[in-house]
């Protein structure tokens, strides 16, 4: 059972708000990821369907964070919806 924590929170959204980075930036592989935390932080990025985000793994908690950036543009909603 998970309880709610506000410091782990803003942590996470901290996390989510660095997948919304510049798209240029999963391409050339220069998206800081917030790594403190984390151990082999990978990026994801797909130009097809404009997908971008990245994937980490927290050994403190034992924890893998998977952060996708939400859509960008109108060509990425109507990927979205096809999909």
């Amino acid at each position: 059972v998970f309880s709610y924590n506000l410091t782990e929170s803003q942590l996470l959204a901290k996390y989510v708000s660095v997948s919304f980075c510049d798209g240029d930036a999963y391409q050339t592989g220069t998206v800081k990821c917030p790594n403190n935390f984390f151990t082999r932080p990978n990026l994801l990025a797909d130009n097809l369907t404009l997908t971008a985000g990245y994937i980490g793994y927290r050994p403190d908690v034992k924890a893998i964070i998977f952060a996708m950036r939400g859509s960008q543009n109108k060509r990425n909603w109507y990927e979205n919806f096809n999909f």
